[in-house]
């Protein structure tokens, strides 16, 4: 990653204290970085009109399907892969944030 994205990152975990909780082989809340107001997981509902779109507006990316959502989660699925998980706990993780439990 580029020295400057690492800095940043650094910055944020700083700031902003990763959820508690164990880690483990399974996709879990336990350890992320980036929450919702409420020390939750990000809901999809709030980050992709608030967030990702304006992101993608600014940067001049057109607003379609490859773009969205399911891009992100088909990335975070094919890096999980990647390191090693299980094919089945990726299959089975909740569609929507909000359906996981912290910790």
């Amino acid at each position: 990653m580029p020295e400057w994205v690492a800095t940043a990152l650094a910055a944020h975990i700083d700031d902003w204290k990763p959820l508690p909780g164990e880690r483990t082989a399974s996709p879990t809340s336990a350890g992320l970085l980036f929450l919702g107001r409420e020390r939750k997981p990000l809901n999809k509902n709030y980050f992709n009109p608030n967030v990702w779109r304006p992101a993608l507006r600014s940067a001049g990316v057109p607003r379609e399907r490859e773009n969205g959502m399911h891009a992100l989660r088909y990335a975070c699925a094919s890096m999980w892969l990647e390191h090693g998980v299980s094919i089945k706990p990726v299959s089975e993780y909740p569609s929507f944030p909000e359906a996981i439990s912290p910790g």
